[in-house]
């Protein structure tokens, strides 16, 4: 082949590779790629929402401790008693309760100074607009600010509860650093728990309103209602299997009925809930860590029986 003829066989390729149509993906290959992307996808995204939720529950943890030391300065400056639930407010902003009642967030607001560590990041539960949240026709909120500020409260100030060591029908009076608001909602004095490690004051519980005026369980910061857990709202707590009577799941006896058992409970973190002791510290425990031996870890005088669960 001359010259010529080379120089004419490079131009004809040259020209035939510059209108040839690329290659694509056949059905198949492209089936493939996202299968593998699926399969890829469903291995990382549990990872990344496991990854992101134990961030969360991290946050808590540590707003929960924030909370704990602000409770122990309080106690400190006042000669070593806790808080009172819903404490009796004469010079009340925004009068509401009889009295006027604040909520112990309120109470040890000064030595924690951020109002967000009140809130976990988890918590979506279902309230009654601040706005909405009155009693006899007034504002149920101890300072007006927090109406428009709308901050929810997902710690709760752990008051009597129901054991089994206690009357059946009774909360039982070595639970809980306060008495129950309607009495005064007094706080207790520090030196009366056997071990402060091990005693429970305040819990993690978010439970969605019934209805648009369950105030009951429609939790906000500065506001009285749903500050204080007692009696049978044990059932709130993380971790408890809804209608399950059975081993770890029963309740106290004076919390038999079929609405408490029912009573969807706190979602939590992993199953978990957040709890502070009376030393300050947090923990994330599970129902049956907190339920064992009759709620020993909120009795004030640890019981020498043991009970079951």
């Amino acid at each position: 082949m001359n010259t010529t003829s080379r120089a004419a066989e490079r131009q004809r390729v040259k020209r035939y590779r510059l209108h040839a149509k690329p290659h694509g993906f056949t059905l198949i290959e492209l089936l493939v790629v996202i299968a593998i992307i699926s399969i890829l996808a469903a291995i990382l995204f549990p990872v990344f929402a496991s990854a992101l939720e134990r961030g969360r529950m991290t946050n808590c943890i540590s707003n929960a401790r924030q909370i704990g030391m602000g409770m122990m300065q309080y106690v400190q400056d006042y000669d070593e008693f806790f808080p009172g639930a819903c404490m009796e407010e004469p010079t009340s902003v925004a009068p509401s309760y009889p009295g006027d009642r604040v909520g112990y967030e309120i109470q040890i607001m000064p030595y924690v100074k951020s109002d967000g560590i009140f809130t976990c990041l988890d918590d979506a539960a279902y309230r009654v607009p601040p706005a909405k949240m009155l009693y006899s026709g007034k504002s149920m909120f101890y300072d007006p600010s927090y109406i428009t500020k709308a901050l929810k409260r997902s710690y709760v100030y752990i008051g009597q509860i129901n054991t089994n060591q206690a009357a059946a029908s009774e909360p039982d009076t070595n639970t809980g650093v306060t008495t129950y608001a309607t009495t005064g909602g007094l706080g207790k004095k520090e030196t009366i728990i056997d071990a402060p490690s091990s005693t429970i004051i305040i819990g993690e519980s978010w439970i969605a309103a019934s209805s648009s005026t369950d105030t009951s369980n429609s939790s906000w910061l500065g506001c009285a209602s749903g500050s204080e857990l007692g009696g049978c709202s044990v059932d709130h707590f993380a971790g408890r299997v809804p209608g399950n009577k059975t081993g770890v799941n029963v309740l106290p006896s004076g919390c038999a009925s079929s609405a408490h058992y029912s009573q969807v409970p706190t979602v939590g973190h992993f199953g978990r809930a957040t709890y502070i002791f009376a030393d300050g510290s947090a923990h994330c425990l599970s129902w049956a860590q907190i339920r064992n031996n009759d709620f020993s870890m909120f009795k004030l005088r640890k019981p020498t029986q043991t009970y079951t669960p």
